[in-house]
């Protein structure tokens, strides 16, 4: 494996390198949100995709996925469907 990393190119390993650090970011980012959206919600009843793209200063794309990935652990629940979607929280802490 060593032999096989020696002989990366530099163009190589900046390509790896930008992946890890994109993994990370997007890593790092989800943890910021959920934080985020946790500690609004103590003080709120529910939060929109549109609250989370305020609050987080995210696309509305990276809400969707944030409130997805927080549907699937059991975190949010949805409750109606497109302008009148609310999420709920059923583990906030």
């Amino acid at each position: 494996m060593i032999l096989f990393l020696e002989k990366l190119t530099a163009k190589v390993y900046d390509a790896i390198k930008s992946d890890v650090e994109y993994v990370q970011d997007t890593v790092i980012r989800y943890v910021k949100a959920k934080s985020l959206i946790e500690e609004y919600l103590q003080s709120a009843e529910f939060i929109t995709n549109e609250k989370i793209r305020e609050l987080c200063g995210f696309t509305r794309q990276q809400a969707r996925d944030t409130l997805d990935k927080m549907q699937s652990e059991g975190i949010l629940r949805l409750e109606g469907k497109g302008r009148a979607a609310r999420y709920y929280c059923n583990k906030c802490v």
